[in-house]
């Protein structure tokens, strides 16, 4: 048990043996005297419900209220309705063993010789603090946690050693040697802080003496001898509680005090026993669980399922409690059972027969002691007002059988009449009950639906039916009337108010007069489902319930619908005892309707007979006790008697996952908590839960995911959600509590943000924008520089082209101006001395003048060749080349030439570069053949790209490159070359030939204009 409840025996109020001794006699006589059944809902989890075995070992709760349970080779937790893998934990070894106390929040589990620090506050997180001790080799030897102070653990070996550990680190700080063998540990509750001691500890030998450690000196000491017993419980630093298979015993120094067992003690299996609170005392014998109270010595109440059905079975191994009072308890091979803590003004009637009985009509006579119950299929069933069944009715005297009951109508304290298909009159006198059947009920007037009207003035009753209004007259002999032309036809919602009626039928709600006869008042409802019950709650308001909630409508001139006070079925509705005060039935059990509208709910788990209510099955006492038929019996109490304290629930995110990955478990969200998830990590799963006095299947769930939408949406029962979000960000509220609320204040909530994909975030946004503003300046910069180099080639372009101009006037000039004044000469000299020279110096001088005419022409295609082609491939100007060689050697000439060819052909020249190439090559070939006088020339092309180049090699005589001057044909091919910024070598040596190379250079930039 945990701090915060409280504290034991009370250092005032501790009782003295003096007293306990003055009392054993009346402890002896009313110990089973006054022992009280309590009924209390109960929860079975096996295999079904994934737990993994329903053999359990040992289970314990951590500081969360969360049970750490293990089975067979298996550790779990388990939040109250599922149950979740955490052998994480273990780091995958064999997994046997027992938890720790839990003293002071912190858990440990003893797997073997392994000790673990479990993870409470991450249950995600794997294990990281573990102890291995020295292995056992023998088989009879075991590790078990013997004591636990603040601080340190103490576990022994089942044999002579005890190891004194270090909770905070798990260091052993010390082994030491136990003179007196342990037998077991003495079970202790941090109820009372007293009995915890950081210096000493405490344990039961193998011969029941109570043993003290010193932790400090190592000195044992023997503080009493105990009797044998099955369980030894340490209530308080000086009390110390044992049972054996007949008697509770209690040791005080220097006392003791036995109490026989209840039940059959011969069948007490031990171990199932814990301490509830400072007086009270939780014992499994073999047919139930008792309660023991400390004080007063004596036996209190014995624990029963709701239905009659026993708690335990007889080996029931242990018993547990979390913060919230929820009692655990395990068998051996059946799972476990959860026990709900009880509101002890509930009663439940129903619970001593074999039957489970569907409450269809019920009526009470406290005078007579007796609860008569109609039920769908099992008969009339009569209990007293405690729940003891008296008698069960199912074949009436006159031979017929009828067990579906369909009213029942209180003519007095000792007479009904019992409708089935037809009328019965129970006369009931001291537990003598006289039926007899009543003529003149029509077989087709009774309906499923019908409701008695309050009435019986002048012993005259009414009830509602299909057909009409029933008119019961109690005279001399029961007779019945039926007024088929009522306005009730069809009516099962009808209630006095003042000296008026009002109904609900047809959709209309009706005023009528005492007499139930005539219409005062007519509105028609809107719709609001089908209507089941109607309360007067003051003199102008009534509460109207149905399928669809309960509504507090105002009457008078002004009829409306104030509000809505409950949104889900209600089946019958009583006032409780106090003005404005009422109670009504659901399927989620019974709720108080207080006089500041505020609504408080009771559900099984508080005692009742079950959740789920039956229509107009409700009755209340002149006493002012209530009852309510449900599924399974009645549930009866009295409004004062029933404790109103609040659940306190505490709402859980039991687990956060991201595509079906478990981030987080069992966390209580923070204002500022934030969780960011990339864009591919968009499903996510939600799982909610709700710890308090109910079980977290019995909570309402809802939530409204800000972003998605903006009110609340009804989960039920159900406490998982999933979502599939784009990139965003999202506050997930969340609202858990006994029904849909659809005004809850938005308490609750997890902040989640999706983040988008890197290209759609700010970051990347703004980078893209500068670097497209970059990239618009780049072009525009680029664009302004591409209009200035446009401008440049522009005007380079008309440079270069009056520059060719100049070019090709001076290489016309040069050449074929030169030319044409050889012939002007020629011819001149033909005229004017033509006479004087012979016929073979005229034919020589014509021949002469068709050579100089050959060249000229030559020179002049040549021309025209560039000026043609803005752009001359290499395979143009090596075929334009060869077609020059072979005009000018002819067919004849014995010169041979030979060419090479190891070049890109597809490169293009620009048009003068390609003349300026041609006309060095040109003149190279010319003094090959006219001055060298070679008879082989080789040419070859050369390079890839602008790395073009020409090498013309002949075999002439050659000459010495120092000892000659230039002449004209090499001073115009180093001009050439110097024109088109190319690489000239040549190469001679005498009588050996000569090699020309004209070697293009690449552009220094790709920005560089091509010569044109």
């Amino acid at each position: 048990m945990k701090r915060n409840r409280q504290d034991a025996l009370s250092h005032e109020g501790r009782w003295r043996p003096v007293i306990c001794l003055s009392m054993v006699w009346l402890c002896f006589g009313v110990s089973f005297a006054q022992i009280k059944t309590h009924f209390f809902h109960t929860e079975t989890f096996r295999t079904d419900e994934g737990l993994n075995h329903n053999l359990v070992y040992d289970f314990k709760a951590d500081r969360n209220g969360m049970l750490w349970v293990q089975s067979v080779g298996h550790l779990q937790l388990f939040d109250g309705r599922t149950f979740i893998d955490m052998n994480h934990q273990m780091s995958g070894e064999p997994i046997y063993g027992k938890f720790s106390h839990g003293y002071e929040q912190d858990l440990y589990f003893l797997s073997g010789n392994s000790l673990s620090k479990l993870n409470t506050d991450q249950y995600t997180k794997p294990n990281s603090l573990r102890l291995t001790l020295p292995p056992i080799t023998a088989e009879w030897k075991s590790y078990n946690f013997l004591y636990e102070t603040r601080q340190q653990l103490f576990i022994w070996n089942t044999h002579d050693q005890l190891y004194q550990i270090d909770k905070a680190t798990l260091d052993i700080l010390n082994v030491i040697t136990t003179p007196y063998i342990p037998h077991n540990r003495l079970i202790f509750y941090d109820i009372d802080p007293e009995i915890i001691d950081d210096t000493v500890v405490q344990y039961v030998d193998s011969t029941y003496r109570l043993i003290s450690l010193d932790v400090r000196s190592g000195h044992f000491t023997v503080e009493t001898q105990l009797p044998k017993a099955a369980a030894l419980v340490q209530v308080s630093k000086d009390t110390i509680i044992t049972i054996d298979r007949e008697y509770i015993h209690i040791h005080v120094p220097g006392q003791q005090h036995s109490i026989p067992l209840p039940g059959e003690p011969r069948n007490f299996q031990g171990g199932g026993v814990l301490q509830v609170d400072k007086n009270r005392l939780l014992v499994a014998l073999s047919n139930s669980i008792y309660e023991f109270h400390i004080r007063h010595q004596a036996w209190t109440a014995v624990y029963e399922k709701a239905g009659g059905e026993p708690l335990v079975e007889p080996r029931l191994r242990k018993l547990e409690q979390d913060i919230y009072g929820n009692i655990y308890f395990s068998t051996f091979n059946n799972g476990l059972v959860k026990i709900h803590p009880r509101n002890p003004g509930f009663d439940f009637i129903g619970k001593n027969d074999q039957y489970r009985y569907f409450v269809k009509c019920l009526s009470v006579s406290e005078q007579e002691n007796l609860v008569l119950v109609g039920t769908l299929e099992e008969g009339l069933v009569l209990f007293d007002t405690l729940g003891q069944f008296k008698k069960r009715l199912l074949e009436f005297p006159d031979g017929s059988i009828h067990p579906y009951i369909n009213g029942i109508v209180k003519l007095s304290e000792s007479r009904f009449i019992i409708f089935t298909e037809n009328a019965y009159l129970l006369q009931v006198h001291q537990d003598q009950y006289h039926i007899s059947h009543i003529p003149g009920l029509d077989k087709s007037w009774p309906s499923y639906y019908n409701v008695n009207i309050p009435s019986g003035q002048n012993k005259v009753f009414y009830k509602s039916v299909y057909k009409g209004l029933l008119e019961i007259h109690d005279s001399i002999r029961v007779t019945f009337k039926l007024h088929p032309d009522s306005p009730l036809n069809g009516s099962i919602a009808v209630t006095p108010s003042g000296d008026s009626y009002w109904a609900v039928a047809d959709g209309r709600l009706i005023e009528l007069d005492p007499t139930l006869q005539t219409v005062r008042q007519e509105w028609t409802l809107p719709r609001i489902g089908f209507t089941r019950c109607l309360m007067a709650y003051n003199d102008n308001r009534l509460l109207l319930g149905g399928d669809v909630g309960l509504f507090m409508i105002q009457t008078g001139p002004d009829v409306k619908i104030l509000n809505r006070l409950y949104d889900k079925v209600v089946y019958a509705i009583l006032p409780g005892d106090t003005p404005e005060e009422f109670w009504f039935s659901t399927d989620y059990g019974l709720f108080k309707l207080k006089a500041d509208l505020q609504l408080v709910h009771y559900s099984k788990e508080s005692g009742l007979q079950e959740n789920e209510f039956n229509t107009s099955s409700c009755f209340k006492t002149a006493s002012g006790k209530l009852y309510f038929g449900g599924i399974n019996g009645i549930t009866s109490f009295y409004p004062f008697k029933v404790n109103e304290s609040a659940d306190h629930i505490i709402t859980y995110v039991s687990s956060l996952s991201v595509n079906n990955n478990v981030i987080g478990r069992f966390f209580h969200t923070r204002p500022d908590s934030l969780y960011t998830f990339s864009h591919r990590e968009n499903k996510l799963g939600i799982d909610l839960l709700g710890k308090g006095n109910k079980s977290p299947k019995s909570y309402n769930y809802q939530y409204f995911m800000k972003g998605l939408n903006q009110h609340w949406i009804d989960l039920g029962r159900e406490n998982k959600i999933n979502f599939h979000l784009i990139p965003g960000l999202y506050t997930f509220y969340y609202h858990i509590g006994d029904g849909f609320n659809p005004n809850a204040a938005p308490e609750h909530y997890l902040r989640i943000r999706i983040l988008p994909p890197f290209y759609r975030r700010s970051w990347f946004i703004l980078c893209g924008m500068l670097l497209l503003g970059g990239l618009v300046a780049y072009i525009i910069r680029l664009n302004k520089k591409r209009q200035t180099m446009k401008l440049n080639y522009e005007f380079q372009m008309k440079q270069k082209i009056q520059n060719e101009r100049m070019r090709i006037s001076r290489e016309l000039h040069d050449n074929i101006g030169a030319q044409m004044g050889t012939v002007k000469r020629n011819l001149n000299f033909l005229i004017t001395g033509g006479t004087s020279l012979s016929p073979d110096q005229v034919m020589k001088k014509m021949v002469d003048l068709e050579t100089i005419s050959t060249q000229i022409n030559q020179e002049l295609r040549d021309t025209i060749w560039v000026t043609q082609h803005e752009e001359i491939s290499v395979f143009d100007f090596i075929a334009r080349l060869k077609s020059y060689v072979f005009q000018t050697l002819g067919p004849e000439s014995e010169c041979r030439v030979f060419y090479l060819e190891h070049c890109d052909t597809k490169f293009l020249l620009g048009p003068f570069t390609a003349l300026n190439v041609h006309r060095i090559c040109q003149e190279a070939i010319n003094n090959a053949v006219k001055h060298a006088g070679a008879t082989e020339i080789k040419i070859s092309f050369e390079g890839y790209g602008p790395a073009f180049k020409v090498r013309i090699k002949d075999n002439g005589k050659g000459f010495a490159l120092d000892q000659v001057k230039d002449g004209y044909g090499l001073k115009h091919i180093r001009q050439r070359a110097a024109f088109i910024d190319a690489e000239l070598n040549i190469e001679s040596t005498p009588l050996e030939g000569t090699t020309i190379e004209v070697k293009l250079k690449p552009p220094e930039s790709p920005d560089q204009l091509k010569d044109l």
